[in-house]
């Protein structure tokens, strides 16, 4: 190939995008690889006889992209291998190359703190020469975009293998059977020659390289299935089949006129909106929109049924950069789907209900009348996000309570008087107990109460069979906050040296299994409920386990001491912020579903108000929390478990 020759070319973070993730991950890996293979054959006609090729990956992506393979293809061998805080004037040249040498970092060069000490993943070497790995926005786009995190980076280096048959490289086509044909740059396979040439005239496409692209599919045609393929195919379908029950429609919107539809409300792009993202401009408070659209989860859905138009189009990308003077239309979603005006307006109302009560939902009542005749107990549930405590607040667990509990009949000098017995993490999600009276006085909390917290937890590992039977563990100090240690301390008169030192003696000790029975008041019951383990394909081993703990200990975090006692006993929490790491190596499909919220909430009470009277409160566990949940997603029969 004519062209200047390179002494080394570099492809940094290769990616094609997340389109196809969610409707076929092993599509989305293909691609990706079919993307690595065509760069390692077309980079290599570029280089001279002593030239590399560099590229960086990130989590499981040499493994679910198959580099290995891609790189086997191509006649090219390993020659470095270094994560990206590693100087790249060590690796990146070849030895006795002295001629490069690191410039010296002037005062001015380093980039700010986060894209030098690993918050964003992992740390680079060039930040201190103000390297900043970002999302690529375009050119028009003028906003803030989030920083791309690059969780465990990698760098590999590779050079043209000297033994590897020029031969091979140029023969391109190899017939498999009459009607097959394979490229031998990516390994692919076709069912006719026609197919294959089409895909290697479009080595810049891989959608076309694996017979999926639009504008090719007349001519290249997809790649043979194998039995496995169409096994796995099958096994996926009640998953694709319940996501696309949530859909509103089937078919792309793009061909709906806008004129057969009802406009909500029509907004003209101000100057100050210029250059703006449509996801970030519907939910600014002074945009017409938003209204409608409150978060970007709606507006991401709103235009993926086609309900959001551009200058009378219909939008089709959630992250579409918007001009000045550009027309936002929203339309109803009710010309979409059948649907007559009173369910819509009852659907409406609901999620308006919903979003002014951030998803408490009050579920039960207990009325106690020896106590006060206004005085009653009641079982709330509150989503991950929501705080307990406080009445600073419009938006805390007890003033929402209180606004749901107060009777409109009633005068307004009733004060209605709210305290909360559970105080159950902001992060974790489930059940809180709080009483409710007419003054705070009367709202104090009985001391015959007591309430046993049953959480449901998803943890990292196969725990040992024992468990199904049940194991208590006792609750360390340190996992109690650091006052609360203190307060509980007999001996009030301990110097600080002293107080110290125990502090880092008990930091440091460990958490053993009890053989007998223990007190929940200081201890948790553990019992394990399911369990799976995934080890398909090229991905690493996913082992995962659904338990169910209880304790009746209160501190105000016992989410926050069930966390660390797993992490102690080497089975942490799935998401859990300090063990990164294990959620790095679960299958990409899962990171993508999992985002930000720990997999541990607590979802039933048992609520003993005295000797003679309990009552048991429960909610349904989220699915997340649920092996039987990642076993479909993931394609796993339970009885390849057992």
């Amino acid at each position: 190939m004519h062209g200047p020759k390179f002494d080394i070319i570099l492809f940094n973070h290769p990616h094609l995008g997340d389109a196809t993730l969610l409707s076929s991950e092993k599509h989305h890996a293909q691609r990706h690889h079919v993307l690595l293979s065509h760069y390692f054959h077309s980079a290599k006609q570029f280089l001279n006889e002593t030239g590399r090729i560099h590229v960086c990956l990130c989590g499981n992506q040499p493994t679910t992209w198959n580099l290995a393979k891609s790189v086997q293809l191509n006649g090219l061998v390993y020659a470095a291998r270094e994560t990206t805080d590693s100087p790249v004037d060590k690796w990146l040249f070849r030895k006795g190359d002295d001629t490069t040498v690191a410039a010296a970092v002037e005062s001015h060069y380093p980039c700010p703190r986060k894209y030098r000490n690993g918050k964003l993943g992992g740390k680079h070497w060039l930040g201190k020469y103000g390297y900043r790995h970002r999302r690529t926005s375009g050119d028009l786009y003028g906003g803030n975009d989030t920083d791309m995190t690059v969780h465990q980076s990698v760098n590999f280096v590779f050079e043209i293998d000297a033994s590897y048959s020029e031969m091979i490289q140029q023969k391109q086509i190899s017939v498999m059977k009459e009607s097959q044909a394979e490229c031998n740059i990516c390994g692919v396979s076709f069912k006719c020659k026609k197919a294959l040439h089409e895909h290697l005239k479009s080595p810049a496409l891989p959608d076309i390289m694996t017979g999926d692209f639009l504008h090719g599919k007349e001519n290249a045609q997809e790649p043979v299935a194998s039995q496995d393929q169409n096994d796995h195919q099958s096994k996926r379908s009640k998953v694709e089949e319940h996501q696309k029950s949530n859909l509103l429609a089937s078919q792309p919107m793009a061909y709906i006129s806008i004129e057969n539809t009802r406009t909500l409300v029509e907004a003209s792009v101000e100057s100050r909106f210029d250059s703006k993202r449509i996801k970030w401009l519907c939910r600014q408070e002074d945009f017409s929109l938003s209204k409608h659209i409150k978060s970007k989860k709606q507006c991401t859905d709103a235009i993926k049924i086609g309900r959001i138009y551009v200058n009378g189009a219909v939008a089709t990308d959630s992250s579409r950069i918007v001009r000045e003077h550009d027309i936002i239309t929203l339309i109803d979603a009710s010309g979409l789907i059948q649907e007559d005006n009173n369910s819509e307006t009852i659907k409406d109302c609901e999620e308006q209900r919903k979003e002014e009560n951030m998803g408490v939902k009050v579920l039960k009542e207990i009325p106690i009348e020896r106590y006060c005749p206004s005085y009653r107990l009641v079982v709330a549930y509150k989503p991950v996000g929501i705080r307990v405590v406080g009445s600073f607040s419009p938006n805390t667990l007890e003033m929402i309570t209180k606004k749901l509990s107060e009777n409109p009949r009633d005068s307004k000098e009733v004060q209605v008087a709210c305290v909360a017995v559970s105080k159950l993490d902001t992060g974790c999600a489930g059940l809180c107990v709080l009483t409710l009276a007419k003054s705070m006085t009367e709202a104090t909390i009985p001391t015959t109460l007591q309430v046993t917290y049953k959480f449901t937890v998803l943890v990292h590992g196969t725990v040992p069979d024992e468990w199904r039977d049940g194991v208590y563990v006792m609750l360390p100090k340190n996992g109690v906050r650091k006052w609360k240690r203190q307060k509980a301390d007999k001996d009030h008169s301990k110097s600080l040296e002293s107080t110290d030192a125990n502090s880092k003696e008990n930091d440091t000790e460990g958490i053993e299994i009890a053989k007998s029975e223990l007190n929940l008041e200081h201890s948790i019951l553990i019992s394990c409920i399911d369990s799976l383990t995934s080890s398909a394909g090229n991905e690493k081993e996913t082992k995962l386990s659904t338990l169910s703990v209880h304790s009746k200990h209160d501190s105000g975090r016992l989410c926050s001491v069930i966390s660390f006692v797993f992490r102690r006993l080497g089975y942490p929490v799935v998401n859990d912020r300090f063990c990164k790491r294990e959620l790095a190596a679960l299958p990409r499909r899962m990171r993508n579903i999992l985002k930000q919220k720990i997999c541990i909430g607590c979802y039933s009470l048992k609520i003993q108000i005295d000797s003679n009277t309990s009552t048991i409160v429960d909610y349904p566990c989220h699915r997340r929390t649920q092996c039987t949940y990642w076993r479909d997603i993931l394609d796993i029969s339970k009885n390849d478990n057992e």
